[in-house]
């Protein structure tokens, strides 16, 4: 398990869903900065390797998840997926 890396890349997907473009209207969240507090809250918990911190991580990146969704609405598909795959590879899944 390579935290940093995930972390690292949990940094990206903040960047992106703080572009004034984020659409997050076919998620469950109602603004940006709640999905943001939200992966703040679980970078807290993953630093400390809670499961259940990694788990709700990587039920957001599953495909039709939350980020995907915001991804796809907000014009960076293409790299959701490639942050989600370094995400799931550093976290052993």
């Amino acid at each position: 398990m390579n935290i940093e890396i995930a972390i690292e890349q949990i940094v990206r997907i903040k960047y992106y869903l703080s572009l004034p473009s984020t659409d997050v209207f076919w998620s469950k969240y109602t603004s940006a900065t709640e999905v943001i507090n939200d992966l703040e809250l679980l970078e807290k918990g993953i630093l400390s390797r809670d499961n259940n911190a990694i788990s709700k991580l990587l039920l957001l990146l599953a495909p039709t998840g939350a980020l995907q969704e915001i991804s796809l609405s907000s014009g960076w598909a293409d790299e959701f997926l490639v942050i989600a795959e370094a995400i799931e590879t550093a976290l052993g899944r």
